[in-house]
């Protein structure tokens, strides 16, 4: 079921002659290399062989530095760790004559591997990668709705897989999963059923921005620490990451931020912290708050009911993010935020991140065992392949938190 389960081939050449061989490892000794690492010998160029098995873990990726070879191929592409590619494939592509070979059942467009599907050529503006694709429906048959094999596909279908019982005994295994047959059996890539914000919603969102013609009288900031009525409006004025691994990394980084953030908006303007402080506590929460105040006037939004005297942050359960989550859905829907026209950042590919894990943002269950049950929770997140979703997660609070405080009247105590 080869032909049928790995419907889309991605190759990418870049050699244009006979190739000498050059593997660092030798090839007659695997004892050397990490497990399910296999690298062959035949009349053929040498080659790595890599598929979704191969360990991710950052001593394991380090044990696969330095090997090299003229061509690689990486077998089930899309489930392949994106960390094994980026350390140590994207490297090996550097040197010349080397060629790459990647197999794979494309998964939805937030994988890695799909993005390399419509990659540009720098140079030339045409494709990066050359793709070959199978699909057991052609492009006539899918505007119909047809959702199984067309008949214009048949003669795709190698003779080993050409069996109308199987094929039927097949479809009725994933009777309740059409998402999944369609991609595994037919070669068709479909996105996640549980995506937290459409696709069109994201796309104008994208596309939007305008100018700011009036002076704010309030710019609410929001902070992941770690990692409104009907005429509300939302403009996203300012957006900034950064891999803060210290106390003194964090105070250049957030005075560097606001400080272009101040020259953007009067001085008057109040800044209304929304800060999360579900990972770094009440402790993290204030210090960012304290750092806040050097660029005032700023009030803070608190979630404590313990003290008179409450401490800024605001802690965020299930059902919060679930709030969160449908008001940025409510703003994007109805085209109600939209990107300023000069955005304040230190690094512009922020601004596509931003987009990129709100279209990665989706809903997740994890088990949770208990003395006398098995359940499944429910979570909201855009960490796909280890990738980040800080941004989306800040556009959240600022989404709902931002309506909760103008509906109230600015009081900054949310009784939740």
């Amino acid at each position: 079921m080869r032909l049928v389960s790995r419907a889309l081939f991605l190759l990418l050449v870049l050699m244009s002659s006979v190739i000498v061989p050059s593997i660092q490892a030798s090839a007659t000794d695997d004892r050397t290399l990490p497990r399910k690492l296999a690298v062959s010998k035949s009349s053929a160029p040498e080659s790595i062989v890599l598929n979704k098995t191969v360990p991710a873990s950052h001593t394991q990726r380090a044990r696969l530095k330095g090997v090299g070879a003229k061509v690689v191929i990486l077998e089930e592409a899309s489930r392949l760790d994106e960390a094994v590619f980026t350390e140590v494939i994207v490297p090996l592509l550097n040197v010349r004559d080397t060629a790459l070979l990647a197999i794979s059942t494309p998964l939805d467009e937030n994988n890695f591997y799909s993005t390399l599907l419509s990659m540009k050529d720098p140079l030339t503006d045409g494709p990066m990668f050359k793709v070959l694709e199978i699909k057991l429906i052609c492009e006539a048959c899918a505007k119909k709705g047809v959702k199984d094999v067309c008949p214009h596909r048949r003669e795709l279908i190698p003779p080993w897989k050409n069996d109308h019982r199987r094929e039927l005994m097949t479809k009725a295994l994933f009777e309740g999963q059409p998402r999944m047959y369609m991609q595994e059996q037919l070669g068709i890539p479909s996105g996640s059923d549980a995506r937290c914000f459409d696709t069109a919603s994201i796309d104008a969102f994208a596309a939007t921005s305008v100018e700011l013609d009036h002076e704010p009288r309030h710019v609410f900031v929001g902070i992941d620490t770690c990692g409104g009525g009907n005429n509300f409006m939302a403009l996203i004025l300012a957006v900034d990451t950064a891999p803060v691994t210290s106390d003194l990394q964090l105070e250049t980084e957030m005075a560097s931020h606001f400080d272009r953030l101040r020259q953007r908006i009067p001085r008057s303007t109040i800044l209304v912290s929304i800060i999360e402080a579900n990972y770094g506590g009440w402790v993290q929460a204030s210090r960012i708050a304290h750092l806040l105040q050097l660029h005032g006037p700023v009030v803070h939004v608190s979630c404590d009911k313990t003290r008179e005297n409450k401490r800024p942050g605001i802690y965020t359960t299930w059902e919060i993010k679930e709030r969160m989550r449908h008001e940025l859905q409510r703003l994007l829907r109805e085209r109600r935020i939209c990107l300023s026209a000069d955005i304040v950042t230190s690094r512009p590919g922020d601004v596509t991140e931003m987009t990129k894990q709100l279209r990665r943002c989706e809903y997740i269950y994890k088990p949770v065992s208990s003395a006398s049950v098995q359940e499944r929770k429910r979570m909201i997140s855009g960490k796909v392949n280890g990738q980040n979703d800080d941004v989306a997660i800040a556009l959240m609070l600022l989404a709902y938190w931002s309506a909760h405080y103008i509906n109230t009247n600015g009081r900054c105590s949310a009784d939740i």
